[in-house]
């Protein structure tokens, strides 16, 4: 949801990152990560339950282009799933 009033971006001085405001960027959110046996992935079907490695209301990892740069809640509005951003992440993180 980009319709935040508050976005960074403008707030961004024009220090010639004008140019680079229009441009696409894949965004992902990770719920989570496990492993598993390849026999495991071969009895997958259509009503399998993986498990991940994050407990219930656990931040999740929200990337740019592979590199983490914050973390989010996962929020259900209207059987919509969003991320709330909840902390931007230091460089040194």
């Amino acid at each position: 949801m980009a319709d935040n009033k508050n976005n960074s971006t403008q707030n961004v001085p024009d220090s010639g990152l004008e140019f680079f405001k229009d441009i696409n960027f894949k965004l992902e959110a990770e719920i989570g990560r496990n492993k598993l046996l390849i026999k495991d992935i071969l009895d997958l079907n259509e009503d399998s339950v993986v498990e991940v490695k994050k407990l219930s209301g656990d931040p999740i990892d929200v990337s740019i282009e592979g590199t983490v740069f914050a973390k989010a809640e996962v929020i259900i509005i209207k059987d919509r799933i969003f991320v709330r951003i909840t902390e931007i992440l230091k460089e040194s993180e």
